[in-house]
C-alpha cells in the first residue's frame, strides 16, 4: 500500500539481495537473517516489451510501497517477461517517479470526477491479465454509465 499515493496492489516477486556498503536508509532487517538486505520489486509479465512505459511505472509504484513500508528508498527494479524471456533493469529516476506520482494523481482526479477514460483495443490487451476486468473493446461505441443503465433498465438515472 501506498498512501502518498493511494494505491494498493501486490508484487510479484521482492528479491533481497545482503550487503555491507548500502547505506541504512537503502537497506531492511530481515528478522530470521543476519546483516542488512536490499530490496528489489520484480514484475513478471507474460508477454515481451510494450510501447510507453506502463510496466515501468508500475514497478515504480510497487517501489513506492515498499519504500513506505520499510522507510527505506528502492533505486531499481526488474521486469521479466516471457515471451523474450529477457529481464530488464529499471531504475527508479526522477522522471520515472514524478510519471508514477502524475499519473497516480491523475486516475484520483478521474475517480473523484466519476469519469471513466475510453481505451483503445490493442494487440498487447490480449496478453493482459486484467483483460477480462478491462475489456477494452466495449467502449468502443459506448455513451456513458447513465445513458447506459437508463436504455438498460428504463428508467431515467
Amino acid at each position: 500500500i501506498s498512501r502518498r499515493l493511494g494505491l494498493t496492489g501486490r508484487a510479484d516477486v521482492v528479491e533481497l539481495y545482503r550487503t555491507e556498503t548500502e547505506p541504512a536508509d537503502r537497506t531492511i532487517r530481515v528478522e530470521s537473517k543476519p546483516g542488512r538486505w536490499i530490496a528489489v520489486p520484480v514484475e513478471y509479465k507474460r508477454g515481451k516489451p510494450k510501447p510507453g512505459e506502463c510496466d515501468e511505472v508500475q514497478l515504480c509504484a510497487q517501489a513506492y510501497a515498499l519504500e513506505e513500508a520499510n522507510n527505506i528508498v528502492i533505486t531499481k527494479g526488474y521486469l521479466y517477461y516471457g515471451e523474450t524471456r529477457h529481464r530488464y533493469e529499471v531504475v527508479f529516476s526522477e522522471v520515472l517517479r514524478k510519471k508514477t506520482e502524475d499519473l497516480a494523481s491523475r486516475m484520483h482526479e478521474l475517480f473523484d470526477a466519476g469519469i471513466t477514460p475510453r481505451h483503445q483495443l490493442a494487440a498487447y490487451c490480449k496478453s493482459c491479465s486484467l483483460f477480462n476486468i478491462c475489456i477494452p473493446g466495449i467502449s468502443k461505441n459506448a455513451q456513458g454509465v447513465s445513458r447506459y443503465i437508463e436504455q438498460s433498465l428504463d428508467f431515467t438515472v
